[in-house]
């Protein structure tokens, strides 16, 4: 490489006057520069511009103009990138060079995704593809479905990006490029850890792990334990995370590669937050945010403004977690990153929730709920199943056709029934609690459960019969929706377990499906958070000049009995007189008040003012000792 550089220079420099040969030399020097004296190439790009453009060469101005751009994406300056590039692309759909025009759209592209601008990435990925789709440059096509595939999965799309990265993987496999494929084999396994099905992500992880080891390549092998230590982190194997995280941040610091070095110092932030050591995750996520700041990383920044805000709401510094919540909104809506978005919005709702701003808390969840439908929705997942499984049955009968296997049919039936198998499980975790859903999915039923004691809460709306008879049912339903998802919240916010909703009813338990002790404590708290959120949504509505409700609280603490119902449709319900009687409190209260019970009272009278209501005749129990919840003692 030397001589060449020394050959090309004294070529030029010995140059009488400027020529196609000479401006040629002047690309073939300033590409060779460009691995070890960036500035330099990007100087001598200039100047072989402006001299290409003297002469009328346009092809050596346009790659002199490509050059340039080149040069200033590596110094971070990706707005002029995209402005060179744009020129060179100019020049190149004037010389109705195809393949050029796609390579200079490819160039832009990776310069709007280095900047974050994901969707002008695509959009020229796109073009790109278009035009190479006609042509026999399959490595090209290749490389740009691999591109576009991990800008989808940025986004949280995972349905394309898969659809791009297998796209991708073929190509490479049949050209057996290994770095290629090692290349892909991660990406793929970010979309399977993102989906949270971490037996493949770990599969495909330690395929790319071997190639890249076996290559020497010290970067991308670090990448790969940081990405094998977030499997490990989410599956709670907290030992093993920290031990690959450590073990790739020792290959990074001898490298010196700061981008990747920020995000190995956030991983190794997010371990030790989840073993509980604040303030030694603190220190990691401090040193990853300074550095993603010194690069102007958008995308990393938008992770660090969460990971910082998740852990001042942790340590109950509210002030801190708002500010950088609120940043995450921000920089997440401005580039895009809608995995950062939704959780940026679950963190806020939540922190309005503990400051109880259940009005802002609700509207919140709204947004992160509409956020998540849009990722996860069950179409997505039913593509990306199906697209997963006939790149697999593909795999496999390749390999049978080699080894000449009569196994075709027998592994098409046995990967179906894995599907199958990944599908019910997920829906379980959506209508039944995990730990039942675990013993369903172990023993193919569940027992139904006796438990001693547990405290049960009815509420309904008072009066709803005379209600529902003035507006349409589905103004009575939306109204209804917007209290129960709010609820919902609450109940969430205090490990309630939400039974189910009769009508205009809601019922819900504590203490189970796992015993706790303070049942009726937490019950009565979460209650009293019910009645608050009722009275701001009653203002709220009330502004808005809509019907607002008002809510029959009651509460009583006793056994039940509890488990699976149905055999097509699964649903967790409870049974016993504990029930009745919570019922009994609701439909013999008072709207917005908490009714309960003498042996709720008895559980958390040394936790919250009562008032003693005497013994009150309740259908088909007879009198029954009754209390109001005032305030806390």
């Amino acid at each position: 490489m030397a001589t060449d550089i020394n050959a090309l220079t004294e070529k030029i420099r010995s140059a009488t006057q400027i020529t196609a040969d000479i401006v040629d030399a002047m690309n073939s020097l300033a590409l060779a520069r460009m691995d070890t004296d960036v500035p330099a190439a990007y100087e001598l790009s200039l100047r072989t511009i402006s001299d290409s453009h003297a002469i009328k060469y346009p092809q050596g101005e346009a790659l002199a103009l490509s050059h340039a751009g080149m040069c200033a994406s590596k110094l971070h300056k990706y707005d002029e990138a995209t402005d060179l590039y744009a020129l060179a692309l100019a020049i190149y759909e004037g010389l109705k060079d195809d393949h050029k025009v796609a390579v200079t759209l490819t160039k832009i592209g990776n310069a709007k995704l280095h900047d974050s601008k994901y969707s002008e990435a695509l959009d020229h990925y796109n073009r790109a593809i278009e035009i190479l789709k006609d042509m026999d440059d399959e490595v090209a096509l290749a490389n740009l479905y691999a591109n576009s595939g991990l800008t989808h999965g940025i986004q949280g799309n995972y349905f394309l990006a898969l659809k791009s990265q297998l796209a991708a993987l073929k190509t490479y496999e049949r050209l057996n490029d290994s770095p290629k494929i090692a290349s892909t084999c991660s990406n793929i396994g970010i979309i399977y850890q993102e989906l949270q099905n971490y037996e493949e992500a770990l599969k495909i992880y330690e395929r790319a792990l071997t190639i890249r080891t076996d290559a020497g390549d010290v970067v991308s092998e670090s990448v790969l334990l940081g990405n094998i230590g977030n499997v490990y982190q989410e599956q709670k194997k907290y030992a093993e995370a920290l031990q690959v995280h450590l073990r790739a941040l020792t290959l990074l610091e001898e490298i010196g590669d700061k981008a990747k070095l920020a995000f190995s110092y956030s991983n190794l932030g997010n371990v030790y937050k989840l073993i509980g050591n604040n303030l030694v995750a603190l220190d990691y996520y401090n040193m990853s945010h300074a550095l993603f700041l010194g690069l102007n990383d958008k995308r990393g920044l938008v992770h660090s403004f969460n990971n910082l805000g998740e852990l001042y709401f942790d340590l109950k510094d509210y002030k801190e977690a708002h500010k950088y919540l609120n940043e995450a909104v921000k920089l997440a809506e401005e580039t895009g990153l809608k995995n950062q978005l939704r959780l940026a919005f679950q963190n806020l709702s939540m922190l309005y929730a503990q400051e109880q701003k259940y009005q802002d808390a609700y509207h919140l969840h709204l947004r992160f709920t509409q956020l998540d439908k849009e990722i996860s929705n069950a179409e997505t997942s039913g593509q990306l199943a199906q697209m997963t499984l006939r790149y697999e049955m593909e795999q496999r009968e390749k390999a049978a056709e080699i080894e000449k296997t009569k196994n075709i049919e027998l592994q098409k039936a046995f990967n179906l029934l894995e599907e199958e198998k990944k599908r019910s499980e997920e829906l379980l975790l959506n209508i039944l609690p995990e730990e039942i859903s675990y013993e369903l999915k172990e023993y193919g039923k569940t027992k139904a459960r006796s438990f001693e004691m547990v405290t049960v809460l009815f509420m309904d709306i008072k009066g709803f019969t005379m209600i529902s008879e003035q507006f349409t049912a589905e103004e009575i339903v939306s109204s209804i929706d917007e209290y129960f998802e709010m609820f919902d919240l609450i109940a969430e916010q205090h490990g309630i377990e939400k039974i189910k909703t009769i009508g205009d009813a809601y019922l819900c338990v504590s203490g189970i499906p796992v015993a706790i002790e303070n049942h009726a404590e937490k019950m009565v708290c979460a209650a009293r958070d019910f009645i608050q959120a009722v009275h701001q949504l009653k203002e709220k509505r009330t502004q808005q000049g809509n019907h607002a409700f008002d809510f029959r609280v009651g509460i009583h603490s006793g056994p039940v009995v509890a488990g699976v119902v149905g055999i097509k449709k699964f649903a967790y319900d409870i049974w016993g007189d504990t029930v009745n009687t919570a019922s009994r409190m609701q439909s013999n209260g008072e709207p917005n008040r908490i009714n309960i019970s003498h042996s709720t009272y008895q559980l958390v009278s040394d936790k919250f003012t009562c008032i003693y209501r005497g013994e009150i005749e309740a259908k088909n129990k007879g009198k029954l000792k009754m209390y109001f919840v005032e305030e806390d003692i």
